[in-house]
């Protein structure tokens, strides 16, 4: 999991969203209606909004003490940008 250089204040880290992968839209089958057919329909794939995020591309996560000081850490050496 790798943190946006936004944030990472107060317990909360602000990162890309692992559904949408910071796109923002995301795929989703929709039911689509056919009065007609047998079975009333099928689903086909729509891009959508993601529901994760909202359209964001991020999401903000909650951090305890221990796994920010880890965080913290590997910044400093440069482990995680």
């Amino acid at each position: 999991m790798t943190f946006s250089e936004k944030e990472l204040l107060d317990g909360v880290a602000i990162i890309v969203c692992p559904e949408c992968d910071g796109d923002g839209q995301l795929e989703y089958e929709v039911g689509e209606a056919d009065f007609g057919a047998p079975r009333g329909g099928e689903l086909i794939a729509k891009l959508m909004t993601c529901e994760l995020c909202e359209g964001a591309g991020e999401i903000e996560v909650e951090i305890d003490e221990d796994e920010m000081q880890i965080i913290v850490q590997l910044e400093n050496t440069g482990s995680i940008h």
